[in-house]
Parts: structure tokens; sequence; C-alpha cells
């Protein structure tokens, strides 16, 4: 997938993703949250984030899980 549309395309699904955790009641999470090493170096930024549970979330996430095989065996 080309990078101009995948820069276009993940924050339209993450906001749908976002809605579909409010409209089922549940808390919302950090977006864009930057996790990062002791050292400060960033190690990841996640879509969201329960920072006091430890718990990311990637939202629809399409390297190196954006090929259909990727997608089933994800799923």
């Amino acid at each position: 997938m080309h990078e101009w549309w995948t820069s276009l395309l993940e924050p339209i699904l993450e906001r749908a993703d976002r809605l579909v955790l409010q409209d089922r009641a549940v808390p919302l999470p950090i977006p864009q949250h930057e996790l990062r090493a002791p050292d400060g170096s960033l190690v990841a930024r996640l879509d969201g984030a329960y920072v006091r549970e430890k718990m990311a979330l990637e939202f629809h996430g399409v390297d190196p899980h954006g090929i259909p095989k990727a997608v089933f065996r994800d799923r």
C-alpha cells in the first residue's frame, strides 16, 4: 500500500475503532501514545494505550499485517 494512502486511511480506521469502543461504553485509550525505553528513546508510537493497565492497542495495522494471509492469521 502506498505511504500517502496509508497516511490518509489510518486515522479514519483509528477513529472508527475508537467509536466502536465508545459505543460499547469502554473507556477510551490515550491516542497516539509514545512508548519510550528507560533511556528515553522512542520504542513505538501506539494507536492507543491504557498506560496504567500496561495495554497497547494497534488499530488495523497495515505493515506487515496488511497482506491478506496475515490479516486472516491475525483475526
